[in-house]
């Protein structure tokens, strides 16, 4: 008797939740053959995320293709169905994403537009049908925010505070836009983390958010404090590690800044700081080890460019200029031609060598691409161009080539030319 009557009390509860919920569906509007439209849609999107997170794009984009067909056919069986069409806009954005990714091909590329400004379109007609729903102005805040609409970015952030003033991602989102628009507002920007962080003490992306912000504005110390926040909350995340290490690094704190990359590297090699590390080490002159590190990098293929690059100082300074020759010259194959530094440095170490006329071709080829863009330039290695190339002419018992330079040097108008020209023939 005892099971009968449990079985009929099991059957009551499941009427009741049955009668509530189509009361519900039948006073919103959503009819249960939308709902089940919708939940097959879910469905497809979390499948299609995962072949996503597995660089699948075809895959990825067929599950997202038949997410959006389930969804639309809940929105057509329930036509103020808000979450039907603010998940189909959503879908919509991450299978632009996925034919951007994909856009070899130039059908792509014309896809991922159209799905951006259906994605639009959709989240706009969701929040028309829930003007109070704060999840549908963060997804779209933080949509807008990916494609450089801070101002549409802002307006939606402020509508969620506006709804809820204790909304912390609200302010944490609204701080990203405030640094992307025009003239880059620093200070809104810092008073929305404060406060993002005042409402949640332990918000460790608003930290390192906060600590980014204080890093682009040269504001070491600060950033460093609050990197060592996000790094109390999350000690094994090596982006925090990577980040603080840089501003040690800047701050000049080379012993600190060489702690957090060797952190870096223990936590996840795949995320590589060899090359910072190499720069803090070439800083505390540690010329061995930071040639080992430089050769890392470039054998795991970070930064290779910089690395054969700043490797090749490091070879000029220890007076193994072969070797940084050929340093500055594998960093001007791989950048197709070069940059004018890389021509100077690899002069200065031709003139060490004597090979004179192969210095003068490098400061040369130096000058005359720094002359080209003259506005842009670092007027200090300009002037140092001049001097050392009338140097190497009055090496060459060309006085006259080396007078004109020395006056070039005395011409060069920035902080600092006298010393240049005390060192010039």
């Amino acid at each position: 008797m005892r099971k009968i009557h449990n079985v009929l009390i099991a059957i009551f509860f499941i009427a009741v939740f049955a009668s509530i919920a189509y009361m519900f569906n039948a006073s919103s509007g959503i009819s249960s053959e939308a709902l089940n439209y919708y939940n097959e849609g879910e469905a497809h999107f979390k499948n299609a995320s995962v072949y996503d997170d597995l660089n699948d794009h075809n895959k990825a984009i067929d599950g997202y293709t038949q997410a959006i067909e389930s969804f639309t056919k809940a929105i057509e069986n329930s036509e103020r169905f808000a979450a039907a069409y603010y998940k189909r806009g959503v879908v919509y954005d991450k299978r632009s994403s996925a034919y951007f990714i994909m856009k070899i091909e130039g059908r792509f590329y014309e896809r991922s537009l159209s799905d951006i400004s259906r994605a639009t379109t959709d989240l706009s007609r969701a929040i028309r049908i829930e003007p109070d729903n704060t999840e549908f102005y963060l997804y779209r805040g933080k949509f807008y925010n990916r494609k450089f609409k801070r101002k549409e970015a802002i307006a939606d952030f402020d509508k969620i505070i506006k709804i809820d003033p204790n909304f912390a991602e609200a302010y944490y989102h609204r701080a990203i836009a405030y640094e992307g628009l025009f003239g880059y507002k620093y200070e809104q920007a810092i008073a929305d983390l404060d406060k993002a962080i005042k409402i949640d003490p332990n918000f460790t992306e608003a930290y390192n958010r906060r600590g980014d912000t204080y890093y682009i504005n040269e504001n070491y110390s600060k950033a460093i404090e609050d990197y060592s926040e996000a790094i109390k909350l999350q000690p094994h995340n090596s982006i925090f590690y990577q980040s603080r290490g840089k501003a040690y690094n800047n701050a000049g704190e080379y012993e600190k800044a060489i702690e957090d990359y060797s952190k870096v590297i223990e936590i996840n090699s795949s995320i590589t700081s060899f090359y910072f590390r190499a720069k803090a080490y070439y800083k505390l002159n540690e010329y061995e080890k930071a040639i080992a590190d430089y050769t890392q990098s470039i054998e795991d293929g970070s930064f290779i460019r910089f690395a054969y690059g700043e490797r090749g100082k490091v070879y000029y300074d220890i007076g193994e200029y072969e070797k940084a020759i050929a340093d500055y010259s594998q960093a001007m194959e791989i950048m197709s031609g070069g940059e004018p530094i890389d021509y100077y440095e690899r002069a200065r170490a031709y003139a060490a060598l004597k090979k004179y006329d192969r210095a003068i071709e490098d400061y040369d080829k130096a000058i005359n691409m720094y002359n080209l863009k003259l506005r842009t330039v670092n007027k200090q290695i300009l002037a140092a161009a001049y001097c050392e190339r009338a140097n190497v002419y009055a090496n060459l018992g060309d006085i006259n080539k080396s007078k004109e330079d020395a006056d070039k040097t005395r011409g060069i108008d920035y902080f600092g030319s006298e010393i240049y020209s005390k060192n010039c023939f």
